[in-house]
């Protein structure tokens, strides 16, 4: 399988370059790693990213698209709407459930979803490169640093749930992976004051 690592990205892309480059890392690892829970692990890493990278792309670049190219527009958003697609099973397979568990049901499944998934990022990543890139690479010079920074205030701001989502949607996901990521401060945070209740 090819990897994409040595083409020199867009950029105007610069403020995902690190999770671009992170999700090629992942693929490599994906091909070599045997152990189910580490393999389960990147997973949910790889899904993470990738619905960050889609997010990001369609509250900025794909917005651009719309004005200045709306063909390439509509086949964006049709390829954003596969990769989510793919992505959907296996979050479901992989969100608020422990590493070691993941696979111990569906051995197959899991590596059937995943196979998808991976066939799909390729053929989504083969397409920007083919078609995405060279549209981003021509915008003029001027102009640059206002869609640079769009990416990255989108970024900032970008859902990591694979589903579709509007505003409200990513606002709710975005909370919802924090939560996810720091379960134990949350629930402290939240939680009520102790008190010492006499007994008897």
């Amino acid at each position: 399988m090819t990897f994409f690592s040595s083409t020199r990205r867009p950029e105007v892309l610069g403020p995902l370059e690190a999770d671009l480059d992170r999700t090629e890392q992942i693929m490599g690892q994906l091909e070599r790693e045997l152990d189910p829970s580490t393999r389960a692990e990147l997973v949910s890493e790889l899904i993470r990213l990738c619905s960050l990278i889609e997010d990001t792309m369609e509250r900025s670049v794909y917005e651009l698209l719309d004005d200045k190219a709306p063909d390439l527009a509509s086949r964006a958003y049709e390829e954003s709407t596969r990769l989510r697609t793919a992505m959907v099973p296996l979050d479901h397979r992989v969100r608020h459930v422990d590493a070691s568990d993941v696979r111990r049901t569906d051995p197959e499944g899991f590596e059937r979803e995943l196979t998808e998934l991976r066939e799909t990022l390729m053929g989504v990543r083969a397409w920007e490169i083919a078609e995405l890139y060279p549209f981003l690479t021509a915008i003029a010079s001027d102009e640059r640093p206002r869609v640079h920074a769009k990416v990255a205030s989108a970024r900032h701001h970008a859902s990591e749930h694979p589903a579709p989502a509007g505003p409200i949607g990513r606002l709710v996901h975005k909370i919802g992976a924090k939560m996810d990521r720091y379960p134990d401060t949350a629930d402290r945070d939240h939680a009520p004051p102790h008190r010492n209740v006499p007994l008897g």
